[in-house]
């Protein structure tokens, strides 16, 4: 190509196309580039340079021919200019900027081996060209603003529509659409919107791209004292059969709604916010919506097997040696589904879907004694406004097997285990600097608890930190809607309690069946557990999203508070209300003599007829004392949230 010659008044205003692209999770503020081009910047001289950066999972910076190489050493720009939300008046009409190794500073408007003049005319350019080439660009100092569009549809023969600015902002018609399968549309990349102020003409233009795809992994680890858990096996639906998946790792839908193929409308819903207004922390970026009329969808996202990532055993279990039977016993030491790294290319699908985890499972005692127990059908519901999937994402869903269990141990007489039911956690970790994170407890129903902080690491060490935890309620893949059911705080469906040590689920609803002592707002359980009450909104409408967007949610549906450092909080779903009086127990006791027996009972006459004296005094050493507990009947779904400093 041949070098442009320019004056050097003209030369000022040159518009230079050099991509520099970080395709890591680095800092929008953060300058990627080399030292030609931060000399040019220092000079009077100043190119206009795009930098593009996009976010994968492990973070690692892909920059020059690897970066490169990623956009298939291609991107397409819409430029344009004027004063308008979105620039009007078109500079750029959809311009192809290509790649060459060692072409750098061989022409004005190329210092980092990437070109756009004399390149052929994008197919889906509508402006006339008079040669049909491309022709270089210049800073207009009269308007007060440029907007800047542009996506790469790497290798994999995705299709994409003519880049339309005056739609842009709209989910209709929006900027521009790609089509593809899940194979041809991973290898896309989309940028967020950049308006460039006329203050900043001659910095560099920085274009973040994002991966068109999302990530998806799941894993699974157990807290069951006294037992680990073997054999998982996965269930394809929610039938109330006994036939299970076997090993392949399964969440599914409750319907075909995953898209697996089809069109994609990208758009920008905020753009030149400032930093008062809603929106201000999604300002210019990407999202997608999909055309459910052109797609190809799925019910079940697979995963692939958890058999191979299976630990080895522990003292007792078993008798084969080095045998890789168990689940992990640690959120940081879950068992996978699949291969290192595990995650999934998944098409975006920010609608969200509620997506359902039905297993088998075998506990095995570590006693000894080898006894074995057969978990049938235990089930964890992740609420769909956690499965918002966007572009560039990755999420990762861990689910926790604790001593809670609402699975069978004979489904032909459909026996509950226990009083209790099982209790997963789901976590949702999101790549990028922002992080999504839920703990969703099936308890029958399941609750899912979240905070909007991306510093929290529940996938770490399941702990939240001081600050706003919103709580969903989950029936199935329905949101219970009755957490405010009534004008009186004391009866409403939804409680929250401070806890006066650290606790299972299991130990609260048994301090909540069986109660020791019942005061102004303090329950105590027979298990020394006291459940003090504390302050909650049942009434809230909107969620904020990792996004910065908030998430409206139906009134009555979602639950508030604001976690104190170093207190453990029991959110409390009461499913079934209490009915009738509580019964009464009375057990035996042997206090200590001379100590204080003022809350114990003395029991006097016969079987069938005894009658419950309050005790006074000191125990005696010689006279029987009797606790009393109340039988509460009503039924509960619990989850408890450990808030760090």
């Amino acid at each position: 190509m041949k070098k442009n010659i320019l004056p050097p008044a003209m030369r000022k205003a040159t518009f230079l196309a050099c991509a520099l692209f970080a395709l890591a999770s680095c800092s929008e503020e953060q300058f990627v580039g080399d030292e030609n081009l931060r000399q040019a910047n220092e000079m009077t001289e100043k190119p206009i340079v795009f930098t593009s950066s996009s976010a994968n999972v492990t973070r690692a910076e892909k920059t020059g021919a690897d970066a490169a190489k990623l956009l298939n050493y291609n991107f397409v720009v819409e430029g344009t200019k004027g004063s308008s939300l979105v620039a009007a008046t078109v500079v750029f009409d959809n311009y192809n900027v290509n790649w060459t190794e060692n072409t750098a500073n061989t022409t004005t408007s190329n210092t980092n081996n990437w070109e756009y003049v004399g390149l052929d005319v994008n197919s889906l350019a509508s402006i006339y060209h008079s040669d049909d080439k491309q022709t270089i660009k210049y800073w207009d100092y009269s308007q007060p603003q440029y907007d800047f569009i542009a996506y790469s549809l790497g290798t994999g023969g995705a299709t994409a529509t003519a880049i339309t600015p005056s739609t842009a902002t709209n989910s209709t018609g929006g900027a521009y659409t790609i089509a593809g399968t899940t194979a041809q549309l991973k290898t896309v990349h989309i940028a967020d919107l950049v308006t460039v102020k006329s203050d900043n003409y001659g910095a560099p233009v920085e274009l973040k791209f994002r991966n068109m795809a999302a990530k998806v992994r799941m894993g699974i680890y157990e807290t069951i004292p006294g037992y680990s858990v073997k054999d998982v096996k996965f269930y394809a639906n929610a039938n109330t059969g006994t036939t299970s998946s076997a090993d392949n790792a399964i969440l599914f839908a409750s319907s075909s709604i995953l898209p697996t193929s089809g069109t994609y409308t990208v758009y920008f819903p905020n753009v030149n916010k400032s930093s008062s207004d809603v929106g201000y922390s999604d300002n210019n970026k990407a999202h997608v919506t999909f055309a459910a009329a052109t797609a190809v969808t799925q019910a079940n996202q697979t995963f692939g097997a958890l058999t191979a990532n299976y630990v080895v055993k522990e003292k007792y279990e078993d008798t084969e040696t080095n045998a890789k039977l168990y689940l992990g016993k640690t959120s940081q030491t879950c068992t996978y589904a699949g291969t290192d790294p595990y995650y999934q290319d998944v098409l975006p699908y920010e609608t969200g879907a509620a997506l359902t985890l039905k297993v088998d499972y075998t506990l095995v005692s570590t006693d000894g004694t080898k006894e074995t127990i057969n978990i049938t059908g235990a089930t964890a519901v992740v609420p769909s406004i956690y499965t918002q999937w966007k572009p560039g994402y990755a999420y990762t869903y861990i689910f926790k097997i604790s001593d809670n269990t609402d699975g069978l141990t004979n489904p032909a007489k459909m026996d509950k285990v226990g009083i209790h039911p099982i209790t997963f956690d789901a976590v949702v970790e999101q790549a990028e600097d922002n992080v999504q994170e839920t703990v969703t407890t099936v308890a029958t129903p399941s609750i899912t608890t979240y905070q909007h902080d991306p510093a929290v690491n529940a996938s770490a060490n399941n702990e939240y930190k001081a600050g706003d935890i919103y709580v969903m309620v989950m029936d199935g893949g329905t949101a219970k809607t009755d957490l405010n059911g009534t004008t009186s705080p004391d009866k409403d469906a939804a409680k929250l309690y401070t806890l006066s040590a650290a606790a299972t689920e299991a130990e609260v609803m048994e301090a909540l069946n069986m109660q020791a002592k019942v005061e102004s707002g303090k329950i105590t359980g027979r298990n020394k557990l006291v459940l003090t009450n504390a302050t909650i909104s049942n009434d809230i409408t909107a969620i904020p999203g990792a996004d910065g967007n908030n998430v409206t949610v139906t009134a009555g549906s979602a639950s508030k508070f604001t976690a104190t450092a170093n207190t453990t909080y029991a959110y409390v779903y009461t499913v079934t209300q209490k009915t009738g009086t509580d019964a009464v127990v009375y057990e035996a006791v042997t206090p200590a003599s001379d100590t204080d027996v003022t809350s114990y009972y003395i029991r006097s006459g016969v079987e069938g007829s005894y009658t419950y004296t309050q005790a006074t005094g000191k125990a005696d050493g010689t006279t029987t004392y009797y606790d009393k507990y109340t039988t509460n009947n009503g039924v509960y779904a619990v989850k408890v949230i450990k808030v760090i400093n």
